[in-house]
């Protein structure tokens, strides 16, 4: 199993939009928290339930049996990390 968090941030409605259809096309899990609470980052309901406008840890878990690379997915959402 490969783990990473990152810090991501968001400055729109339409930025959450993208990320979630980003990341519904990865067999991986997302996990996106603000500190408070933690929903699933492949979930436009659960994103839209977090305050997006703070700084949100996102988890990714890609199972050991996949040929995913993390690398490809954090090219994937590089706009969406904080800076």
């Amino acid at each position: 199993m490969k783990i990473l968090s990152v810090k991501i941030c968001f400055d729109s409605v339409e930025a959450i939009k993208d990320f979630v259809n980003i990341a519904t096309q990865f067999a991986a899990d997302f996990l996106v928290s603000d500190g408070h609470h933690t929903v699933n980052g492949q979930s436009i309901l659960g994103m839209f339930s977090l305050d997006y406008t703070k700084q949100l840890t996102l988890k990714i878990t890609i199972p050991a049996d996949s040929d995913l690379d993390m690398n490809d997915i954090l090219y994937e959402i590089r706009d969406y990390r904080c800076k």
